[in-house]
């Protein structure tokens, strides 16, 4: 009997005492002979393997656990630290009592560095703890690192008894090496010391007491037993070692909680300078805490802390920026000689869009500066235009030059122009050779670029006589990621557009083998390779689903329609490639990130006509949408050389004042250049085919909304009753109303219409509109495609921003990260194609600037600058909207006082008005009752009537004197009434 076999019948037979036996009497040739059987031995008995029982399928292995303490036994004999450190059996044989057996007779070279990697690791088993490593340590058999010793000590001082657990401080003590050495390893490495305690359930006894490490360290540095003055220096030096904050927060509070004396404090100046600069505002206001106690004395480090002084100042932290400046008007007031650098340095806090911060500097400077002072005024005159009246007229003697006010902000035009769509930077390159396709396939799943679908699409139309012979197999690589995507290689920027074009590149594989069957022959390898993974799958688990499928039958897990326009264009594209049509699609993207150049869609519908084809509806429709309204000229000359219809089409889109020309053979076409064109206006012409079925305020996402208190019931458990209970509770909730009135059944319904227009074609034909739902209750992949959606209908996109808001914009707060990502790519998108939208644009707008992500308000704030510059947003609309939300509180409003405050105030002089237009329409909206940070709105709505030297408008007088009545508010809105317009405003011109 060989070894092997010898090793296999122990291991089987579970005879733990043999093991042992046998492992002993191995010499070193015959030990490294059975690695590779034992290797065979933990995948038979310890890997997790599928059994399907009774229809559901589970996961186990086929080891007991003594034969995993077994196998864990003889893979730490046998295996070097690589090996063993793969091994599914490495944790069985670290257990104290299965490692007693072993580690008198065999301790491997590198039982040292397979222990201390745990002090890496994010897990640590229980097993291993600091007494355990410790009694290692003075047999002999381990020399533990620093790294390792930080992570076991945390739970030294917890004694489990049953379920229970008791504080045990004294053990620190069992070791002089404990606190003389290891315990500053706490400090120096990051640990999890701060929530050690968190979820430990104390005995009585121990629960009396005060427990936890600050508890054990205070008590140790009152008895003497530890060094009190490398404590507190240790636990300010970790405060600023790169911990993350909510550890540095506990070594701050570590600090505290020793009472350090006012001499200690001088003593520790240097060590205080250091922690300034730490990224965690809870530590730095620590320490201006303490600053703050020591700026008066003799011994105080000033020329250190004004080193310091701009970092502070520059923090976005507004408690920080304020407790500088007090320790800077300490300083000023002791130090007279040092006033002048102490009030230039002061002035940097003006940068902050903080009305009380820069209030508090402007007292400052008039209290300790000098006016005369040429570097003070300067250094005044640098944040002059960035100041608030209040603080601009208490600094008004210190401004270098004040000839330089009368070129303020305020007569500032600003850039009125709007960026042209079809410029130069935006321009889509057409992919011109193979090459460049297989480039472009390589990467075409992953959603690098919004026009990439249609693009790989087009590219393999116009590339056809070129797609033979020895080009095929240079697409493997491409064939390869669709084949992997379909089985489940997602990224996390893939969407289910994706999907389907990883779907129809599949089937594209399958036409180039009818007609290349010898060319194709690696790519039918890889084919049947992932058809028949697919297949095994199928049979391994009953829950699988098969993944490689057909075009024609793909379909989100949903049935969401949205997606059935980009699948009619790929079969579309099927059809032509199968007919080796080279006729061109009309719907491909000529720029960025989805807009079609007129001309450009001119000159591929005069291919159609030339060959006497009619283009696919869908693809004639998404052509229409896309079309950039700008710059006809040179399309509409084009245009009119059209025969036909064709002409009439692109004619009336193009035109601004054109009415629709009959006849109307492609009715979807017409509604949908009429929808891209002017959303708002309904024609006539149109009424056979258009008003019935579809309402407009549908077709143009126009739907009504409400901002409300909701009473709703959930189902609450009950621990001590034992049952789940229903309790009432309300919520503030956003609804929109989206609804096809008068519709029983709006897709078989327009089709039928459709189909008595156009008698000779065999099916209807369905507008574009009709599938842009977004059928889902939860989000999935849908964030990573809204962009693409949304590019089908760039001209006219509210009816899929309606729901987007009633998706994702219901709560104050998002109800998932997928509703946050599908309205960050949303508004992203919409920033990119803002135009005069409607008031479901304007809603979706507005509501953004409410929201709980800072990144979505930025994006909200910027399509407002953007919409006043070109004169395409409707303040008035964005401030009503916000007012109706505010009555029910929808969010805290201090999202947008703190919006307007960064991005959105003193942008250009005519922002600014349009800014009042915003505030002051909100404000009406309003409740007599003050909602929360009203002062806040207030105070910035003042601010804006100074600046435009305007005043509040008489309808704005019944709620200003109800407000009037709250102690908070009734100064700010004096102020407020005190205010009368000034002069001219040239602005309300522009």
């Amino acid at each position: 009997m060989t070894i092997q076999e010898q090793l296999t019948g122990i291991i089987a037979k579970q005879k733990e005492e043999a093991l042992l036996l046998f492992l002993r009497s191995l010499d070193a040739k015959q030990k490294k002979s059975l690695v590779p059987h034992v290797k065979k031995l933990n995948k038979e008995y310890l890997e997790y393997k599928p059994v399907t029982k009774g229809g559901s399928t589970t996961f186990t292995s086929k080891a007991t656990p003594v034969q995993r303490q077994m196998l864990g036994i003889a893979s730490f004999v046998l295996f070097n630290l690589s090996d063993f450190d793969k091994s599914l059996a490495a944790a069985q044989v670290l257990e104290r009592g299965v490692l007693a057996r072993v580690i008198h007779w065999y301790c491997p070279t590198w039982f040292s560095d397979f222990i201390n990697k745990y002090g890496n690791a994010e897990y640590v088993p229980l097993f291993i703890s600091y007494e355990w490593v410790m009694e290692l340590t003075e047999q002999g058999y381990l020399t533990p690192g620093e790294h390792l010793l930080a992570k076991l000590l945390p739970e030294l001082i917890y004694e489990r008894t049953g379920s229970e657990w008791n504080f045990r401080p004294e053990k620190l003590l069992q070791r002089e090496i404990t606190l003389r050495e290891h315990i500053w390893y706490v400090f120096e490495k990051e640990t999890g010391i701060n929530w050690s305690d968190r979820y430990l359930q104390f005995t009585k006894a121990s629960a009396s007491q005060q427990t936890g490490w600050i508890a054990a360290f205070t008590t140790l540095s009152d008895e003497g037993k530890i060094n009190r003055v490398r404590l507190l220096k240790e636990a300010l030096a970790a405060t600023n070692r790169n911990f993350n904050k909510i550890l540095s927060g506990w070594f701050a509070n570590l600090f505290t909680s020793l009472q350090p004396t006012k001499e200690e404090l001088l003593m520790l100046q240097k060590e205080l300078l250091q922690v300034v600069s730490s990224p965690h505002s809870k530590v730095v206001n620590m320490a201006l805490k303490y600053i703050k106690a020591l700026a008066a004395e003799k011994g105080f480090y000033l020329e250190d802390f004004l080193e310091n002084g701009p970092l502070l100042l520059a923090s976005e932290t507004k408690a920080v920026v304020t407790s500088t400046l007090m320790v800077l008007d300490t300083l000023a007031r002791k130090h007279k000689d040092k006033a002048g650098a102490i009030t230039q340095l002061a002035c940097q806090a003006l940068l902050h869009p903080d009305d009380s911060l820069q209030t508090r500097v402007a007292k400052l400077v008039v209290k300790y500066g000098k006016a005369a002072d040429p570097a003070l005024r300067e250094a005044v005159t640098t944040y002059h235009d960035s100041l608030f009246v209040h603080t601009r007229n208490l600094l008004q003697d210190f401004v270098a030059t004040p000839e330089r006010i009368g070129a303020s902000l305020q007569e500032l035009p600003g850039s009125f122009s709007e960026e042209p769509t079809l410029q130069l930077e935006n321009k889509i390159e057409p992919v011109g050779t193979f090459d460049e396709l297989v480039y472009l396939a390589s990467q075409a799943f992953d959603n690098n670029q919004p026009y990439h679908f249609d693009l790989l699409a087009a590219a393999l139309i116009d590339l056809q006589q070129e797609t033979q012979g020895e080009n095929i197999p240079k697409l493997e690589p491409a064939f390869q990621r669709a084949y992997k995507l379909l089985l489940n290689d997602w990224q996390s920027t893939m969407g289910y557009l994706d999907h389907l074009l990883a779907t129809f590149f599949v089937s594209y594989a399958y036409l180039l083998h009818e007609k290349f069957p010898k060319a194709t022959a690696s790519i039918t390898d890889i084919h049947n390779r992932y058809v028949q993974q697919d297949r095994e799958n199928k049979k391994r688990w009953s829950f699988y689903n098969l993944r490689i499928g057909s075009l024609e039958s793909w379909k989100t897990h949903t049935e969401n329609p949205a997606y059935e326009p980009y699948k009619q264009i790929l079969l579309t594209v099927k059809e032509k490639l199968r007919q080796e049509d080279r006729l061109p699609l009309l719907s491909t993207p000529t720029h960025a990130p989805g807009w079609i150049d007129p001309a450009i869609l001119v000159k591929r519908l005069s291919q159609y006509t030339a060959s006497g084809v009619k283009p696919d509806s869908m693809d004639l429709q998404i052509a229409m949408s896309r079309c950039a309204l700008e710059a006809p000229e040179e399309a509409l000359a084009a245009a009119k050389e059209l025969p036909g219809e064709y002409g009439h089409l692109v004619c009336f889109l193009l035109q601004p004042d054109a009415s629709p020309r009959p006849p109307f053979t492609t009715p979807a076409a017409w509604m949908a250049a009429a929808l891209a064109k002017t959303p708002k206006q309904v024609y006539p012409e149109f009424s056979p085919f258009s008003g019935t079925m579809l309402p407009h305020h549908y077709l143009t996402g126009q739907f009504e909304w409400q901002a409300l208190l909701e009473a709703y019931t959930y189902k609450k458990y009950d621990y001590q009753k034992r049952q789940e209970l229903k309790v009432h509770d309300t919520r503030k909730i956003l609804r929109v109303r989206i609804k096809k009135q008068g519709i029983a059944n709006p897709l078989s319904g327009i089709k039928n219409n459709l189909r008595k227009l156009l008698p000779l074609q065999k099916k209807g034909v369905t507008l574009l509109y009709e599938y842009l739902t977004l059928k889902t209750k939860y989000l999935d992949a849908e964030p990573n495609d809204i962009q693409r959606l949304l590019m089908l209908v760039p001209n006219n996109p509210e009816l899929l921003l309606a729901q987007v808001i009633g998706q994702c914009l219901t709560y104050p707060t998002f109800w998932s990260e997928a509703d946050r990502k599908m309205v960050t790519a949303t508004i992203r998108t919409l920033q990119e194609i803002w135009k005069d939208f409607g008031a479901t644009a304007h809603l979706f707008v507005a509501t953004c600037m409410l929201s709980s992500d800072k990144t979505i308000r930025a994006f909200a704030a910027e399509i407002w600058i953007r919409g006043v510059s070109s004169d395409s947003i409707k303040s008035g609309l964005v401030g009503e909207i916000i007012g109706l939300q505010e009555q029910v509180e929808f969010a805290p409003l201090k999202r947008l006082t703190d919006l307007i405050i960064s991005n959105m105030l003193q942008v250009s002089g005519r922002h600014n008005v349009q800014l009042e237009e915003m505030l002051t329409a909100l404000l009406q909206q309003l409740p007599d009752e003050p909602i929360k940070n009203l002062k806040k709105l207030l105070e910035i709505y003042m601010e804006v009537l100074a600046l435009n030297k305007s005043a509040a408008e008489k309808d704005l007088t019944p709620k200003l004197e109800a407000w009037q009545h709250a102690p908070s508010l009734s100064k700010t809105i004096s102020r407020i009434r005190q205010l009368s317009p000034v002069g001219e405003n040239i602005l309300t011109k522009a």
